[in-house]
């Protein structure tokens, strides 16, 4: 099961690499569309476009701010519908003074930006479609791929979890585990499990639990907790306990163990 696990872990890896590249083509499309477009305008001394797949700006190169732009949406066609358009908005700031000198480059900004604006909308359309078939393919088979290990995963964690239960309810109950980080040697901190036994009332340093008898509902049981006293003498005493809190434990210890194994913690 594990060797699946890393099987489609791999091939999930792959096809996102594949899906990556293909948006990246797809950006790419866009902003040569744009830089096509703008290729021919003439730039005034002191500013610079700045082109990226989303737009386009005319920026003041001295204060940095943007003096026109244009940009490349995805709208709603109304409210009651998924149904989306491409649409090209462009605006140009007034600013104060100082901008004036770059009113001719604004104008000429805008006339380049209106005058192409059904080309832009046409391109862009064209690159999105570009490989979409192949990119749902490999959409579809990643969220494939990603049901079957979510589903390989719960049955682990199920087996696990069952085993752990199945021990509690053996003759020699569960050890408990307890965790820390690899890496602290000296006074490490200890990651040991509780268990709420009643609403006030919750049992720490657990070393050992079995249990004993549950109900016909199996709703409570009657457990056998062993737990560390300061001394290291080992006490022991019976409760009756919800599952829930029975089974929140068994999650925890799971945790702990999963965690040994990927080498995060060790056993304390």
């Amino acid at each position: 099961m594990n060797n699946r696990r890393e099987e489609i872990s791999q091939k999930i890896d792959a096809l996102s690499i594949e899906s990556k590249q293909i948006s990246e083509a797809k950006e790419l499309m866009k902003t040569q569309i744009l830089e096509s477009v703008f290729s021919g305008m003439d730039l005034i001394e002191g500013t610079e476009l700045a082109i990226n797949s989303r737009g386009v700006r005319l920026v003041n190169v001295e204060s940095g701010f943007d003096l026109a732009k244009l940009t490349v949406e995805r709208e709603f066609l109304d409210f009651s519908s998924f149904a989306r358009t491409t649409v090209v908005n462009f605006r140009f700031n007034g600013g104060g003074t100082e901008e004036v000198k770059f009113l001719a480059s604004m104008a000429n900004f805008i006339e380049v930006a209106s005058t192409n604006k059904e080309f832009i909308i046409q391109e862009f359309d064209k690159s999105r479609d570009f490989l979409s078939d192949i990119n749902k393919e490999v959409s579809d088979e990643i969220r494939t791929l990603e049901r079957e290990f979510s589903d390989i995963r719960m049955s682990m964690i199920k087996e696990v979890e069952d085993s752990i239960l199945d021990q509690m309810k053996s003759e020699k109950g569960f050890d408990l585990v307890s965790t820390k980080n690899p890496e602290e040697e000296k006074f490490p901190f200890i990651n040991r499990d509780s268990l709420t036994v009643s609403f006030d009332f919750t049992v720490n340093s657990l070393s050992n639990l079995k249990i004993v008898d549950m109900t016909k509902s199996g709703k409570t049981a009657t457990v056998e907790i062993t737990q560390e006293t300061f001394n290291g003498t080992p006490r022991s005493f019976t409760e009756k306990i919800r599952m829930n809190n029975v089974l929140a434990l068994v999650k925890s210890q799971r945790r702990k163990l999963e965690d040994v194994e990927k080498g995060d913690k060790v056993f304390a």
